[in-house]
């Protein structure tokens, strides 16, 4: 993966929202394929230093910090290219749950990065409901059973895809879980 500069000279990478020499925030525009140091612009929104062009941070930016990538000002979209392409986010009433989203959405993003640097189409199901790409990123459902104190899974949720949605279980994020369902 690429690494990226500040305006500053400090080194930054893919995933970084922040700089830590001179703790200016960063994003990635995916127009520029760049990352960039962000301030504040007098009209509200963020001038990005690498270009000067104004930004918008991406709601799951803003929101809960699991997305680093930006919006230009002219588009209309709240979420970034990689945001809009999510079906289903996880249930975020479960605290532990944003953590988890956070390493599914590195990984995504990732994956993005490579497809965009290979100059591959990535659309979403808004531009394109037969082909186009879409995340589902759920887990599996649980219930108590009534005659025991153990936990019993309802609805197991298998990572895979079809037909352009790919579908990844959320305890895909976790090491210890991943490592245990490879075992099985």
């Amino acid at each position: 993966m690429k690494t990226f500069h500040c305006t500053c000279g400090n080194t930054l990478y893919f995933p970084n929202s922040l700089c830590l020499a001179c703790n200016r925030a960063v994003g990635y525009l995916p127009d520029e394929k760049q990352l960039s140091a962000i301030v504040p612009a007098a009209t509200g929104h963020l001038l990005a230093t690498y270009n000067g062009r104004q930004y918008k941070k991406c709601k799951n930016y803003s929101d809960y910090d699991v997305c680093n990538w930006l919006v230009p000002i002219e588009d209309a979209q709240d979420y970034c290219v990689s945001c809009r392409l999510n079906q289903i986010i996880p249930n975020l009433n479960e605290p532990k749950n944003i953590t988890l989203w956070y390493r599914i959405e590195q990984a995504k993003r990732h994956l993005l990065y490579t497809l965009f640097s290979l100059h591959l189409p990535v659309l979403n199901r808004s531009e394109d409901p037969v082909h186009g790409m879409g995340f589902e990123f759920m887990e599996d459902e649980t219930a108590y059973d009534e005659f025991t104190n153990e936990l019993t899974t309802k609805r197991s949720v298998i990572t895979g895809h079809n037909a352009g949605i790919i579908t990844i279980n959320l305890l895909e994020a976790q090491p210890s879980k991943r490592v245990k369902m490879r075992e099985e």
